[in-house]
C-alpha cells in the first residue's frame, strides 16, 4: 500500500468504493505470477492473476493495476513557477571603429653620430690637376675632431711621379707633390647624407728629379696654396661613410721646374683642381 501510494497519490489507500485485500506475486518457473484480490462494496470479491517475466515486471504491473482498478490518478504535477519577469537590461555597444591601416615601418636611416665631439679617420683616392704637368693620381690620409656641423680636418697626401720634358728633347724631370692640407669645415646633415664645404690652405714640397742632362740633379720646392672644397656623404653605418668631393687649388707661389741650364719645363697654373673618392671612420 505504501508503494501505492508513493507511485499513484495518497489517495489510493482510502479508496471508499473498492478494498485490496491481498496482492501476491509468486515465481511460476522462469516467470513470475501475480495475483490481485479486491472486493468491492456489496461484498463481493473479485480476483485478477497476469504472468509476467520476473518480480520487477510483476510488481510494475500490480502498480498499474490498482491504480486503474481503485480509479485513481497520479497526482497532477505542480507546474513549475516561471520566474520573476526581469527588465530587458540594454548594454549601450559603441560601434567599432575602423582599423587605421598604418603604413609598413619603415627602416630608421643610418645617421652620423650626433653627440658630443667627435673625431674621425678617413682614405681617399683622387686626381690632382693643374699643379703638375699633367693629371696626376694621388693618395692621402685624413683625420679631423668636430662636432655635428663644425669641424677641423688635416690631409696628408702625395701623388704619384709625373714627367715633364723640353720640346723635342728628352731632357726633363719626374715631378711629385708631396703636401699636408688644413682646413675647417662646415657639414650639414640630412638623414643618411651630408653637405660639406671647406676652407683650408696647403703646405708641402714640389719635388723634381732630372733626367736626359749630364749636369741633372734633384730638388724640391715649397709649395703652398688657398684650398677652397666640397663634399658629400652617404653614411652607409652609423659611423661609416663613404665620400665624394672635390676642390679648387689656388697657389700663392706658382712652382716652377727648371733642368739648369735649361729653360723651365713647367709651371704650376694659376687654378687648379682636386677631385676624390674616399670613406670615414667616426668614433667617440
Amino acid at each position: 500500500m505504501l508503494e501505492l501510494a508513493r507511485v499513484v497519490g495518497p489517495d489510493a489507500a482510502s479508496n471508499p468504493v473498492l478494498a485490496l485485500l491481498a496482492v501476491r506475486i509468486a515465481p511460476e518457473g522462469e516467470q513470475s505470477r501475480l495475483t490481485i484480490v479486491v472486493r468491492d462494496p456489496a461484498g463481493t470479491e473479485s480476483e485478477r492473476t497476469l504472468v509476467a517475466e520476473d518480480c520487477e515486471q510483476a510488481s510494475q504491473a500490480a502498480i498499474a493495476i490498482l491504480a486503474t482498478t481503485l480509479g485513481v490518478t497520479r497526482a497532477p504535477a505542480v507546474p513549475p513557477v516561471p520566474p520573476a519577469a526581469l527588465p530587458p537590461v540594454t548594454v549601450p555597444v559603441r560601434p567599432s571603429e575602423p582599423k587605421s591601416e598604418r603604413p609598413p615601418s619603415k627602416p630608421v636611416p643610418k645617421a652620423r653620430p650626433k653627440r658630443g665631439l667627435l673625431g674621425s679617420v678617413g682614405a681617399d683616392l683622387g686626381v690632382e690637376l693643374g699643379a703638375l704637368p699633367r693629371a696626376a693620381g694621388f693618395a692621402e690620409l685624413t683625420g679631423g675632431i668636430g662636432g655635428r656641423h663644425f669641424g677641423v680636418t688635416l690631409a696628408l697626401g702625395a701623388t704619384l711621379p709625373t714627367s715633364a720634358t723640353l720640346d723635342g728633347t728628352n731632357v726633363g724631370a719626374d715631378i711629385t707633390l708631396i703636401r699636408a692640407t688644413l682646413a675647417g669645415c662646415y657639414r650639414s646633415p640630412f638623414g643618411p647624407w651630408s653637405l660639406g664645404a671647406c676652407l683650408g690652405a696647403d703646405a708641402g714640397s714640389m719635388r723634381a728629379a732630372g733626367f736626359g742632362h749630364q749636369s741633372s740633379h734633384s730638388g724640391s720646392a715649397f709649395w703652398s696654396a688657398a684650398v677652397l672644397s666640397g663634399s658629400g656623404e652617404w653614411w652607409v653605418a652609423r659611423r661609416v661613410g663613404l665620400r665624394l668631393g672635390g676642390a679648387a687649388v689656388v697657389p700663392f707661389r706658382r712652382v716652377e721646374i727648371v733642368v739648369a741650364p735649361e729653360p723651365p719645363i713647367h709651371q704650376s697654373a694659376v687654378v687648379g683642381a682636386r677631385f676624390w673618392l674616399g670613406s670615414e671612420l667616426i668614433f667617440d
